[in-house]
């Protein structure tokens, strides 16, 4: 079962995990053009 707060924790969590492999991506210089943000917020 999901409660609001873990799906609202999980969401923080993939928001974070995508910042960190954007920002790696760029650290090693692949100029990959950045997923469009889901319209979620």
């Amino acid at each position: 079962m999901r409660t609001r707060g873990a799906d609202s924790r999980e969401q923080a969590y993939q928001t974070l995990v995508d910042a960190l492999r954007t920002a790696s991506r760029l650290a090693r210089g692949d100029e990959a053009p950045p997923r469009p943000r889901g319209g979620s917020r």
